[in-house]
């Protein structure tokens, strides 16, 4: 799911006869997109039916769909036993034309069948190699819709679910809250009288969590010895074994082995063992694996143990519920809530909402792209781990206070800059607190100081851009080798300012042509989804006037479906065809190298847009920019800076004679002709 969601090509093979495809999330991949092509070996010359299905999203594979037309229908050669003199010569007259034509080898005398039938006949596995290395080199073609329906049908699905937005109605599970000790069990850890029960050595050594495992085990014989038929519990600090034991299994099969091995003693002896996890520090059976005595306790038993062994569970009950924050307010809260008195232990019901439907939380990422949002999340955890690891005792405090959160914030950037980490996670660390504490913003300047010192420091450049004389002999070779949808796409790029992320998800009825709106509008317009600056303007939109490129892209992407995606490859398979256009072009396009990579496009649409009009404000507009400063500042550094006029003299040559013919180029392989003489 994530390579097919990251935009890569995927397949999942199965036999003929099996049902996982039911399963949700393969059923998931099928309203995404995918299809199901089922085919026979015996359609391509074995002697051995073995029908096969492959779920995938490789418009390639699709024509390989077939059923079994051979002469032996019904009475195909069997996948068992191994082979003999005669069943190899029997094997080798039902392959057509023969095995070692169909395989590329003989099976042995002795071989089992149903190893050898693992391979691939020679002519699908050519088929396959063929359509992929096509796909490579941008041919690729489309899934047909009938096979969509087709798969969704085989399913049990209705076709009306296929929509490439289905993810948005999948309730996702929520993420796993994050556990930490409850400070309970390091108390009972630090009042109790341990005393040890056995000791020994390993013969041999091993991985830490399997000996952890064989004395969990040792645990659970030696009170099938002395405590059968009981309850009882344990203080491990091991989560791997807590949770192996819980589950009575582990992914790793040598912790499996020991759980199996312990679950005689617990059936046999009715035992019913429960495990707490603790702190190492606080593990008194971890001195004598070191051959050292148990530690006495280190405090007096709590007042809630007290309690808890009167039959009283008043104080328990509240420090179980001030553990449900983080621990240094968790200890705050028991403390409040000792004086406060105890927890009501039967609360009355909630308040009735109110006449309207109940909103739920409030989402207060909203105002951020979604990679925005989870990149500050990130630096804001960094900074709060570093300022615990700084100031374990204050970092709540430090943080209560505007003033000493930016002095915090500011030493938090004067480590990032020592230890060599990229100024981002600071910035965004500034700005996610900002977001966090909003009484907060106009009080960090002591940690701006420190972003603007950075600068200084490590001044930042701006990529240089390319003219539109560039663009167009880049378009003229990419219409020769058959990259169409890449032409559009980078059209779209240039003349309507986007970024990579933006073009490479826009779909069909993300497109406003002139034929859509009846011609009442000779422009065509570009709905941007997901915009970088969505805090500024949530809807935005591009506008392209030229008529050129309005045919061009009318030509590419008109005929579409509404919900096809306009570039039908992923993001990677957009940079190969670029970086094979520009390397044609001898034109950098690394970014180690300061070359052209394809977010150049928006500014060198920026730029050719004020070399024409010299309109900064009307720049601004199109471009979608939030604060006309920003782009001022911009153009004033690439308007010089052109990656042509550093090309050597043969590449200038040849990208000058690719722009003189690229719109009779584009015309003739889009058959534009007709319309030529209008767009002049």
């Amino acid at each position: 799911m994530l390579a097919f969601l990251g935009g890569a090509f995927i397949s999942v093979e199965q036999p003929g006869s099996s049902c996982l495809f039911h399963l949700h999330i393969y059923s998931l991949l099928v309203r995404l997109g995918c299809i199901i092509t089922r085919f026979c070996f015996c359609h391509y010359g074995s002697a051995l039916m073995k029908p096969s299905k492959w779920l995938h999203n490789k418009p390639w594979l699709e024509e390989l769909a077939c059923r079994c037309t051979c002469a032996y229908q019904g009475r195909h050669f069997v996948a068992q036993g191994n082979f003999t003199q005669s069943s190899i010569q029997e094997f080798d007259a039902r392959c057509r034309p023969s095995c070692q034509a169909v395989y590329g080898k003989m099976p042995t005398v002795g071989q089992s069948v149903a190893s050898f039938s693992g391979a691939y006949p020679q002519a699908l596995v050519t088929r396959m190699a063929s359509g992929s290395m096509a796909a490579k080199l941008g041919e690729l073609q489309r899934i047909s819709e009938s096979s969509r329906v087709r798969s969704l049908a085989e399913l049990g699905l209705d076709d009306a679910v296929m929509d490439s937005h289905v993810l948005a109605a999948v309730e996702p599970f929520p993420p796993r809250k994050w556990f930490e000790d409850p400070d309970w069990v390091g108390e009972l850890c630090q009042s109790l009288d341990f005393r040890e029960c056995f000791r020994y050595r390993f013969k041999r050594s091993g991985h830490i969590n399997v000996n952890e495992s064989r004395t969990y085990k040792s645990w659970i014989k030696a009170m099938a010895k002395s405590q059968p038929n009981s309850r009882f519990v344990g203080l491990l600090d091991s989560r791997v074994t807590i949770g192996a034991a819980a589950k009575g299994r582990s992914s790793s099969f040598a912790i499996s082995r020991v759980m199996q091995g312990s679950l005689g003693y617990i059936l046999g002896s009715n035992l019913y063992p429960g495990c707490l996890h603790c702190r190492s520090q606080d593990n008194r059976a971890d001195p004598p694996s070191r051959d050292r005595p148990v530690e006495p306790p280190t405090r007096d038993q709590p007042l809630w143990l007290i309690d808890l062994q009167a039959g009283k569970y008043e104080r328990f009950d509240i420090v179980c519920a001030a553990n449900s924050v983080p621990q240094i307010a968790a200890r705050w809260l028991r403390f409040l809530l000792l004086l406060g008195g105890d927890i009501e232990p039967n609360p009355g019901p909630l308040q009735a909402p109110h006449a309207g439907r109940p909103r739920g939380p409030m989402d207060l990422s909203v105002g951020f792209a979604a990679a925005t949002s989870d990149r500050m999340a990130k630096c804001y955890d960094a900074f709060m781990t570093w300022l615990r690891a700084e100031f374990p005792r204050s970092a709540l405090q430090l943080m209560s206070s505007a003033d000493t959160a930016s002095f915090a914030l500011r030493a938090y950037g004067l480590h990032c800059f020592q230890t060599g980490l990229p100024r981002y996670l600071f910035v965004y660390a500034i700005t996610s607190v900002q977001d966090h504490h909003p009484h907060f913003r106009n009080c960090l300047s002591a940690a701006w100081q420190i972003d603007k010192k950075w600068q200084q420091h490590e001044p930042g450049e701006c990529r240089a851009v390319l003219p539109a004389a560039a663009i167009r002999a880049a378009l003229s070779v990419a219409a020769c080798w058959g990259w169409f949808q890449w032409v559009g796409t980078v059209l779209l790029g240039f003349s309507a300012m986007l970024h990579p992320s933006e073009m490479i998800s826009l779909c069909r009825k993300d497109l406003v042509l002139p034929r859509d709106t009846a011609f009442d509008s000779t422009s065509m317009f570009i709905h941007v989804r997901d915009p970088k600056t969505a805090r500024f303007a949530r809807r935005q939109h591009g506008r392209v006037d030229d008529q050129k490129i309005i045919a061009i892209v009318d030509r590419i992407f008109g005929p579409l479906p509404l919900t096809e995606r306009l570039f039908a490859g992923s993001m990677s398979m957009f940079r190969r065809q670029w970086n094979a256009v520009m390397a044609l072009l001898h034109i950098p396009h690394s970014q180690m190298s300061r070359g052209a990579t394809p977010a150049v496009l928006r500014g060198s649409g920026a730029t050719f847009l004020y070399h024409s009009s010299e309109d900064v404000q009307w720049v601004a507009w199109r471009g979608r920019w939030a604060r006309h400063r920003t782009l001022e500042f911009y153009l004033q550094e690439v308007s010089a800076q052109l990656l042509v006029h550093e090309l050597a003299p043969k590449a200038k040559q040849r990208l000058f004679y690719l722009d003189k013919i690229s719109w009779a180029v584009l015309s003739s392989l889009l058959s534009l002709q007709s319309r030529t003489e209008e767009v002049k």
